[in-house]
């Protein structure tokens, strides 16, 4: 059977498709994780500016406590009373802001997490059981930040948003992890699958089948791929069990660098992907140059 240059294009065209794919894993798994912890930190305390009014309340009050005009009294208390009320609505307010940004932010992981390909389902399984916990423990949360009825309560419940929980400083990333990992398991997929239908077409030829960048670019691209692989796994597997550190600075220390060495793997993934995908770019370049090919319809790709 003749395959004419329209069949070469074809492949070529695939294969390109497979070779510009995006490798946007890095950028997925939540870059800069101190700036993360920081910035949670930072948004789930309640403002300073909040408990130094607090403090000059309870002063005010005192002070006019002991005041003998019962109406002035009277005045006192009532607006007493609406400070701290809106205190409390405020407080809850955040509260309720904070915990929802992250509900929503879980819950689009845990659709992601359903449509992953190359990760096991159990590893599935044991992602969405996380995430789901998390979900509870968020929703839980918000109503006892709705119910609580005094300010140092309310106070104390948004702090333990980021500190006890970590949901965007080790949750998400944990997740982002398997994301990439998901992900790069499907690039060396296309990768493959493009090089099979090439080395077939290439052993059919004898010119090409001895060509030695050829047989080079084959055997790296098998290399590369498969290192990609190593590196995505071992990335989750180092994360996958981290707890949130609760405030414990030798807990936390120990959880950002587990987080970026994962980053690193990673990115080395990306690395041996972006030098598969230039082989893979070399091999069409060889294989279009040589003009038709000349293979028996047994041995053509399907």
């Amino acid at each position: 059977m003749k395959y004419t240059k329209l069949h070469i294009t074809s492949i070529f065209v695939l294969a390109l498709v497979c070779a510009s794919v995006s490798l946007s894993a890095s950028a997925q798994i939540g870059v800069g994780v101190d700036a993360n912890v920081n910035a949670n930190i930072k948004s789930n305390v309640m403002h300073d500016n909040e408990m130094r009014a607090d403090a000059g309340v309870r002063a005010y009050g005192r002070m006019n406590a002991s005041s003998t005009h019962p109406e002035g009294m009277r005045r006192m208390g009532s607006s007493s009373d609406e400070r701290m009320e809106q205190r409390m609505e405020k407080g809850k307010s955040k509260g309720d802001k904070e915990v929802t940004v992250r509900i929503d932010a879980l819950n689009k992981l845990l659709a992601r997490i359903n449509g992953f390909k190359n990760v096991s389902a159990e590893g599935k399984a044991a992602l969405t059981t996380s995430l789901q916990a998390e979900i509870s423990a968020m929703m839980d949360l918000k109503a006892r930040i709705d119910t609580n009825t005094s300010t140092s309560s309310i106070r104390d419940d948004v702090k333990s948003i980021g500190k006890d929980y970590r949901i965007f400083a080790l949750i998400i990333p944990q997740a982002q992890m398997a994301a990439a990992a998901d992900r790069v398991g499907t690039i060396v997929t296309s990768i493959n699958t493009v090089v099979g239908k090439l080395q077939t077409r290439v052993s059919a030829n004898a010119t090409l089948k001895t060509n030695a960048t050829i047989l080079a670019d084959i055997a790296d691209i098998s290399a590369k791929t498969a290192d990609a692989n190593v590196q995505a796994q071992t990335a989750v597997s180092a994360t996958a069990n981290l707890q949130p550190d609760k405030g414990d600075k030798t807990v936390m220390a120990s959880n950002l660098a587990k987080l970026k060495d994962a980053h690193a793997q990673i990115q080395a993934a990306q690395k041996d992907l972006q030098i598969a995908q230039k082989d893979l770019k070399d091999i069409v370049s060889i294989v279009k140059a040589s003009g038709d090919m000349h293979v028996n319809a047994s041995s053509s790709a399907k």
